[in-house]
């Protein structure tokens, strides 16, 4: 499949299920309207809200998980809902999700180092403290003169100081997005592998995760990932004009447009996913008609 008969694919599919994509959507309704309760309900009913509406999210990050599993193992129908494993799938596709995040994290406070940026902390917050009565005189508040000293307007603390720290800091800064992009895009496979293989060392196996993405095809993965989000940012957009609509507004938009976006966003993953093997599956079946003398 082209990627974009995938994505095609992908938004139509909840309609062709549309009860079992109501259901979903029902879930998300229960959930936002016990979070939206939070803002006027406290105590004990409060807390037990709060835990209902988390686990039914934890539930509905599960059940994406299976929308995966379905499409890469070729079933090409919405999973029926079942609690205690789709409860037991998001708390996995969770972890493996919190994992990527974490990896870029600390790559980044690492790289901090050797660019300076701990030790441009220290010094600045060295001639922070030693010039604190002269920045914090006419009565400016602490966070004022701390604006002042990092935009450069103070002419109390040393330019090169500030100027090193903002230097090393946005260097930082910059490499660590970078970092979460690319694990970001890793973690995508990620557990799309844990869908197929439900192993979570499996979904952690970055040589394994790189080398499925090199079967799909770098190019090919890129611009799927690219056309993916655009398409997500469209029915982000029906979102929010839905979303202006007084009172009944976010409860459609839980019911419709959400459970439609974790539809879309399995159902492509997974294709893309299966997409690689069903074309080397081809390719091996050309391969041994070819070696058939005839």
């Amino acid at each position: 499949m082209k990627v974009r008969e995938i994505i095609s694919d992908a938004i139509h599919f909840p309609i062709d299920d549309y009860k079992s994509w109501l259901i979903l959507g029902a879930l998300y309704l229960i959930a936002t309207l016990l979070s939206m309760s939070l803002d006027y309900i406290n105590g004990g009913i409060g807390f037990i809200f709060g835990i209902i509406s988390m686990i039914i999210f934890i539930m509905i990050y599960g059940y994406s998980l299976d929308i995966k599993r379905n499409t890469i193992h070729g079933i090409n129908e919405l999973p029926k809902l079942n609690f205690t494993k789709n409860l037991v799938d998001g708390v996995k596709t969770i972890f493996v999700t919190i994992v990527y995040t974490i990896i870029p994290l600390i790559i980044t406070l690492i790289i901090a180092y050797p660019l300076g940026l701990y030790s441009n902390t220290y010094n600045l917050i060295n001639a922070y403290d030693a010039n604190y009565s002269t920045l914090v005189s006419n009565g400016t508040s602490n966070v004022d003169a701390f604006i002042s000293v990092i935009s450069g307007n103070s002419t109390v603390i040393p330019s090169n100081i500030v100027s090193s720290f903002m230097s090393s800091l946005m260097i930082t800064i910059l490499i660590g997005i970078i970092l979460l992009i690319i694990f970001s895009i890793f973690e995508v496979i990620g557990n799309a592998r844990l869908a197929e293989t439900d192993s979570i060392s499996a979904a952690l196996n970055l040589k394994a995760v790189i080398e499925k993405i090199n079967s799909i095809g770098w190019g090919r993965y890129l611009s799927f990932i690219i056309l993916l989000i655009l398409t997500s940012i469209g029915i982000g957009i029906i979102g929010g004009v839905i979303l202006m609509i007084p009172v009944v507004g976010s409860l459609i938009e839980a019911l419709v447009i959400q459970s439609l976006l974790l539809i879309f966003f399995a159902r492509s993953i997974g294709l893309i996913y299966r997409n690689d093997e069903d074309q080397n599956n081809q390719f091996n079946q050309i391969e041994q008609l070819n070696q058939i003398d005839f």
